[in-house]
């Protein structure tokens, strides 16, 4: 594996955001591993791929630092890739608006990639509540339509009608911190099943790695409780079904949605059943999993893997 960190180091920078009353606004962090640079560490950059990254966004609560594995996985596969980070803040930061501050971040970042970087078109990949941002982003923003190449959107809110802020809450802390312990320290012990169905020693790595989502996670939700808490308020009341269709068939964008199977938090049969009148079959992909693994667990990258390249294919044919 690539130094990965080191790698994130030399490119990235902090951009500012202005404020809408003229004083110092926010600022997020955000970097672009280019070709050029990867090459230096032995990594090779298909001709096709070169200023054509992928955008990787995370959602509510996974930092770059908890990216870095599955960026190592996207440049192995000879992927150049591009991420941002909105800070969290403290428990006393309050005056933030998440969703627009995400909004404009995801703005200025695109702005930057297309022209500081000189890149020619992106791929995002974004991470549950992201898909927020990417679907305003390019609603309000036209010029960036023809730029973004595809989207994946993984494990989407906003497609299940009948949520709400307390099933919500009750979904995190019960289904996903509580119960997802539970089954982790049952699969260290040995006496549930196998998750995977593989080997004890695979089965025991899964659960480490399940404990170190959940808990990374539970730890940033609980840093800024405010700012979750609007996050999770914006989650329960936008609805995104009429926006995809709107890029779709308004706008011809190229969405395609990557479904884990054990999501605990955003059921993964009724998006894909909401989505099945906005989408072709071919561009909804569905796995076993819960809402993190695609950053913890390396076995299912893979599969995901697999559909990225169905993608670029498909819009090249």
């Amino acid at each position: 594996m690539a130094n990965v960190a080191e790698m994130i180091d030399k490119t990235i920078r902090i951009f500012s955001l202005p404020s809408s009353d003229g004083n110092k606004g926010s600022s997020y962090r955000g970097f672009y591993l280019p070709a050029c640079l990867l090459s230096k560490y032995g990594i090779v950059v298909s001709e096709e791929n070169i200023q054509h990254p992928i955008l990787l966004l995370g959602g509510t609560s996974i930092p770059i630092s908890d990216r870095e594995d599955l960026i190592g996985f996207l440049i192995e596969s000879g992927y150049e890739v591009a991420s941002l980070e909105n800070p969290i803040g403290g428990l006393f930061d309050i005056g933030t608006n998440p969703a627009q501050e995400r909004l404009v971040s995801l703005q200025s970042f695109i702005a930057h990639l297309k022209q500081d970087e000189h890149v020619k078109g992106i791929d995002i990949i974004a991470q549950s509540y992201s898909s927020f941002e990417v679907i305003r982003v390019l609603l309000s923003t036209p010029s960036y339509r023809s730029f973004v190449k595809s989207i994946i959107l993984i494990n989407p809110p906003g497609l299940n009608e009948h949520t709400s802020f307390t099933k919500h809450i009750y979904k995190f802390i019960l289904k996903h911190v509580l119960k997802g312990y539970v089954k982790a320290a049952s699969c260290l012990l040995g006496v549930n099943e196998k998750p995977l169905k593989t080997s004890i020693k695979k089965d025991r790595d899964y659960a480490k790695k399940e404990v170190r989502g959940i808990t990374i996670w539970t730890l940033r939700s609980c840093t800024n409780i405010i700012r979750t808490l609007r996050e999770v308020n914006d989650i329960v009341t936008f609805r995104i079904k009429d926006p995809l269709c709107t890029l779709k068939n308004e706008y011809n964008c190229n969405l395609n949605v990557f479904l884990q199977s054990e999501d605990q938090i955003i059921p993964a049969e009724v998006s894909k059943e909401q989505l099945k009148d906005i989408l072709p079959e071919d561009n909804i992909r569905m796995v076993p999993g819960s809402h993190n693994d695609i950053f913890f667990q390396q076995w299912q990258r893979p599969a995901f893997l697999d559909f990225l390249k169905e993608i670029r294919q498909r819009k090249l044919s």
